[in-house]
């Protein structure tokens, strides 16, 4: 039971602390407020929450059934969810990965998203660092959005740089 206990609360104080900063940075990149508020709201349904918690929260290292329930919850969250590029990826009829234009708000949540996940798991909210060094594949997007991402991250660290505070504390 105290491990039942403890997977779920741990779940749910992640959750929790992710969607705070998500809030946070979200209002810093201008994403719209009503996209923050239900931002991943979907994590706190059976469907996905089980999974989630298992896969993160659990005791030990994750079971192969683990794994897999894992990942077909995160492919049903990300289906969900227009904020994450490969909601936004579909394939030719060779099987080549065709990225499409995010729309304007979906790219905004993203950047917080990204934010909030670098602070909530990290501690700190060097997102371009991150982003920068993600493999091709990860995080195929289109040309436009690629661009949108940096210009957003580009202007946050602008506005709130005084020059005395690095990347990872901008938002602090």
């Amino acid at each position: 039971m105290k491990t039942f206990f403890k997977k779920h609360w741990g779940k749910f104080v992640y959750l929790m602390k992710h969607k705070y900063y998500v809030f946070h940075a979200g209002l810093k990149v201008k994403a719209p407020l009503w996209r923050l508020i239900k931002h991943d709201w979907d994590k706190f349904l059976p469907s996905l929450w089980i999974p989630f918690a298992d896969f993160y929260h659990g005791v030990g290292s994750p079971t192969e059934e683990v794994k897999k329930a894992h990942a077909l919850a995160s492919l049903h969250h990300i289906n969900l969810n227009d904020h994450h590029p490969q909601y936004w990826m579909f394939l030719d009829h060779s099987g080549n990965p065709c990225p499409q234009p995010m729309p304007e708000a979906a790219i905004r949540e993203m950047v917080a998203d990204w934010l909030g996940m670098c602070k909530s798991v990290w501690g700190h909210w060097d997102t371009l660092t991150w982003f920068e060094t993600q493999p091709p594949m990860v995080l195929k997007m289109h040309v436009e959005t690629t661009k949108r991402v940096g210009e957003i991250l580009a202007e946050l660290y602008k506005e709130c740089s005084n020059g005395d505070r690095s990347r990872k504390e901008i938002l602090d």
